[in-house]
């Protein structure tokens, strides 16, 4: 699953939205998630990264890169 929120549209991030994509999550790259992402729209993608102690968010613009997961899941901030 991809698990996402949308701070524009007053979405909580505690209780995100998610959408599958049937790939292994190592595997995920940025057009994936283009491609199958549930609205309409262009959007921007910056994706949750464990560093150290804390968390960042890491934006990512070559559609085919692997995009980062965070304890496990992919975790998209959409602009």
């Amino acid at each position: 699953l991809i698990h996402y929120y949308i701070p524009a549209d007053g979405d909580d991030p505690s209780s995100m939205n998610a959408f599958p994509i049937m790939k292994a999550q190592n595997d995920i790259r940025l057009k994936d998630i283009r491609a199958k992402f549930p609205l309409p729209g262009s959007y921007h993608f910056r994706f949750k990264f464990k560093h150290g102690s804390g968390s960042v968010w890491i934006d990512v613009t070559n559609e085919d890169s692997a995009v980062p997961q965070h304890e496990g899941k992919v975790v998209a901030k959409v602009l």
